[in-house]
């Protein structure tokens, strides 16, 4: 199967971003992910101000997590505590 682009957030203008539900629904069904947790991230900001850095760093994170199959939290009390 070949990948294809698909636009899922249109930016009208005067308007709100618009995210097609009707999109990103055929490109979860069309995938076989239809039983896993789907997370749209969405990452702006200037040039050269991290942008793939912090996509490349997910990838990096969950390839890993994939990997060892076991997330890794640090301690959230001191967050939360």
């Amino acid at each position: 199967m070949a990948a294809e682009t698909v636009q899922i957030v249109s930016f009208p203008e005067g308007q709100r971003p618009y995210l097609d539900d009707r999109e990103v629904e055929k490109v979860i069904k069309g995938s076989g992910m239809e039983s896993l947790p789907t997370v749209l991230v969405s990452i702006g900001g200037v040039a050269r101000s991290g942008k793939s850095f912090m996509l490349n760093l997910f990838v990096s994170y969950l390839s890993y997590v994939e990997k060892v199959n076991r997330f890794y939290y640090p301690s959230i009390d001191r967050y939360y505590g």
